[in-house]
């Protein structure tokens, strides 16, 4: 009796026409099957770039994960067109708008499917547009990949610490090339996250795969900030440095990089009991101390009602507070980061 085909034993039904081999700096576009009324072959061209010179590792650098996340765009446009070939030692590949439909569009989500990219790794090849593309990445991108940095910021509703972050993992030696990439980065923080929710994350399934990852916060609220622009333009490139993928010295940071981190989440966010228009005291980076107010819920539905006020559920750095106003129930309202030994991380 036949059978039908494993999906994971077939190839991407995404195509691209960079020869990730080919030495040189090539333009091209991952071609993501999209059938529309006037087509039915039709595809979404996301732009990638390959740039690859002589012997050493791959990076993957991406962006636009969530399409409402900007300035880690502008960092990698620039980065593509400016990195000379002849002076690159490995490959790098450059995705600066990682969720096109929902960068085109300025929302986390993608318009097509109205997923949330970095919650459906690994994928799935007979998925969604997302889930798609997602399983291009983890089936084909990730096996060529030996360090990967997926960039963020806050997006429209955060503000965030700028801070680069990893994940507890394992792996002792895994733990140690995420936590390296992240102090020569040179960020304000680097943070060791448990999260509430990345079972299905970009950065958990490098995790898996034994790849060193890291993703990154920068401020947030929608915007291109000056200073969150230079900060990931220049962490980027002392990456790169740092293995010898370009040459160069490496910037360090006026203050030194602190370690920080969210061993347990339960105990490290506060969560709205209802819905409404949430007024946010502080900012992303602010130190906070335990019980001091977060901000005020205000209820639209009955004007008399004393607003709910929110309070921080320990000491420590805000590593993001959600800045609204308009929250639901349920809404993680900020998230309290503290520091961390080198024993707790395994170092």
């Amino acid at each position: 009796m036949r059978k039908l085909p494993d999906p994971a034993t077939l190839p991407s039904r995404i195509r691209t026409d960079v020869d990730f081999d080919k030495a040189g700096k090539q333009y091209g576009h991952m071609r993501v099957p999209r059938p529309h009324t006037h087509s039915g072959l039709g595809v979404i061209g996301i732009p990638i770039v390959c740039v690859k010179n002589g012997t050493g590792p791959t990076f993957l650098l991406t962006a636009g994960t969530h399409g409402d996340e900007f300035d880690g765009q502008v960092a990698l446009l620039n980065l593509a067109r400016e990195l000379d070939p002849a002076r690159v030692q490995g490959r790098v590949i450059i995705i600066p708008s990682l969720d096109l439909p929902a960068v085109e569009v300025g929302h986390r989500l993608c318009p097509y499917d109205g997923k949330d990219l970095n919650r459906v790794f690994p994928g799935n090849r007979l998925g969604s547009f997302t889930e798609m593309l997602a399983d291009y990445v983890t089936r084909v991108l990730l096996p060529i990949t030996d360090y990967n940095m997926d960039l963020h910021t806050g997006g429209t509703w955060h503000d965030t610490a700028f801070n680069t972050c990893s994940h507890f993992v394992d792996d002792p030696k895994q733990m140690k090339a995420n936590i390296d990439l992240g102090m020569v980065w040179g960020a304000p923080y680097h943070a060791v996250l448990r999260e509430i929710d990345h079972a299905n994350s970009f950065m958990t399934t490098c995790d898996h795969l034994g790849i060193p990852a890291l993703s990154c916060e920068f401020g947030g609220l929608a915007r291109i900030g000056n200073a969150a622009l230079a900060e990931i333009e220049k962490g980027v490139r002392n990456m790169l440095k740092f293995h010898k993928i370009i040459d160069g010295k490496i910037e360090t940071p006026k203050t030194p990089t602190r370690l920080l981190g969210v061993p347990d989440p339960s105990r490290a966010i506060a969560f709205g009991p209802h819905g409404g228009l949430f007024h946010a005291v502080n900012a992303g980076g602010d130190w906070v101390e335990e019980g001091q107010l977060a901000g005020r819920i205000y209820d639209f539905h009955d004007p008399s009602r004393p607003p709910t006020e929110i309070r921080y559920p320990r000491s420590g750095c805000l590593w993001m507070i959600h800045t609204g106003p308009r929250v639901e129930a349920f809404d993680a309202l900020c998230v309290v980061m503290n520091e961390l030994t080198p024993a707790e991380v395994g170092l």
